[in-house]
């Protein structure tokens, strides 16, 4: 009898915490959690993964409203291991090595000679990361090989392309501290690329590109049938969800129609999905009409 009510009392305290569990954590699917599991007091989770409130946090990271309940940025650098390039880059002598733009990205902070970047002395120089895919970025953290900061020759720039060093924000609205500038990107800026730039004739050299945010969710209407009220100049309505994010007409991943009334371009996902999120991006050059 004794061993009954243990496996009752066992049973009622089981029920107890599997409704206390259901409650607190959105099952697999939903795509967002919170306290009551809704768009409005939680945040999305990427792709709809499984989340724990009680353990407060969200799979590798959410999307969309990363200071939602249990959600934060990912404590990583997005430029760890990524394509890096610069304007030239300079050779010492002494040491026989390269001073490469991937000691920027090495995920070594010394700023000894060797651990950083340099370029020659010439004019516009500058350094660059490819992300290699959208980035929401919050902060971007440079240490410079000196404990000074730099002056407003030095600029940050944040772009889907590499075509042009526009819209930047200047150094002088970094925090610095002893050579390490912080830029706290508010709004975020939703990215692939990351370029230092130096105006005039200028070295540049840095030591390591800290790159926080989170990457972009995955796109459920990538490689999908998509169609358009019309096509010229060959702006086929795949481009737009063709995985890339250059916005030069030129390199052929924009779409075009002719100057119609009420244009239209639409994508069949093939099944139902909750969508919580349209990104559009347009052309990066001059044009005339809509985008």
């Amino acid at each position: 009898m004794a061993a009954l009510l243990t496996n009752f009392y066992f049973l009622v305290v089981w029920v107890i915490f599997s409704t206390v569990y259901l409650c607190m954590c959105c099952t697999e699917g939903d795509g967002h959690f919170g306290w009551q599991c809704d768009t409005v007091t939680g945040c999305f989770c990427k792709q709809g993964q499984r989340c724990q409130q009680t353990l407060g946090t969200c799979p590798e990271h959410c999307v969309d409203n990363p200071w939602g309940i249990g959600c934060h940025d990912e404590h990583g650098n997005l430029a760890y291991g990524k394509p890096a390039s610069q304007s030239n880059t300079n050779f010492s002598y002494t040491d026989d090595e390269w001073f490469s733009a991937t000691l920027a990205v090495d995920g070594n902070n010394s700023t000894a000679d060797s651990n950083c970047t340099r370029t020659h002395h010439q004019p516009n120089t500058y350094w660059t990361v490819d992300l290699e895919g959208l980035s929401v970025i919050r902060e971007v953290t440079v240490i410079k090989p000196a404990a000074i900061c730099p002056q407003n020759n030095e600029k940050l720039c944040i772009k889907n392309d590499t075509s042009n060093h526009v819209n930047c924000i200047s150094s002088t609205n970094a925090q610095c501290f002893g050579g390490v500038l912080r830029y706290n990107i508010s709004p975020p800026i939703l990215a692939r690329h990351v370029t230092i730039l130096k105006t005039g004739q200028q070295t540049l050299r840095l030591c390591e590109v800290i790159v926080r945010g989170y990457t972009y969710p995955y796109n459920v209407a990538f490689g999908k049938r998509a169609e358009q009220i019309n096509v010229i100049n060959e702006g086929d309505p795949g481009r737009a969800i063709d995985g890339k994010t250059t916005a030069y007409y030129l390199l052929e991943s924009c779409t075009h129609t002719n100057d119609t009334l009420d244009p239209w371009w639409e994508v069949d996902l093939g099944q139902q999905y909750v969508v919580y999120s349209v990104t559009l991006l347009n052309r990066d050059e001059n044009v005339h009409g809509g985008e």
